[in-house]
């Protein structure tokens, strides 16, 4: 792994816990190589983005509303388009399980794992 994708991974020191904790419940569903970091929000300690290892271009920014959260999906620009990105969707007010299900999606990785009780 080099350096860059070792950055990629890291939470930034900025992000509240509500939010590294968020991303260490995903990485426990999906598995730890299913999403990358994306710091395009570093002045935002309650929003981060993740990435499709496999196309950068592909990000959800996810935004903590309480206990809710806010998520919008991008897309790499069509050809000739002056936009950064295009826009996939937005979800407003959607709780974790409804995060999980939108970021399966749209990162395209596997559905998550069931949760096994061991009582």
């Amino acid at each position: 792994m080099n350096g860059e994708s070792n950055s990629m991974q890291s939470i930034p020191d900025s992000k509240n816990q509500v939010i590294a904790d968020v991303v260490a419940k995903l990485r426990d569903r999906f598995g730890e190589d299913a999403f990358d970091i994306a710091n395009n929000w570093e002045d935002d300690p309650d929003a981060i983005g993740i990435v499709s290892p496999a196309d950068h271009g592909r990000q959800a920014y996810i935004a903590l509303y309480g206990d809710k959260f806010y998520v919008e999906l991008e897309l790499p620009p069509v050809p000739g388009s002056e936009l950064p990105y295009e826009l996939a969707g937005r979800y407003d007010d959607i709780d974790f399980l409804q995060l999980v299900s939108v970021l399966a999606t749209h990162l395209n990785v596997n559905e998550p794992r069931e949760q096994i009780n061991c009582q």
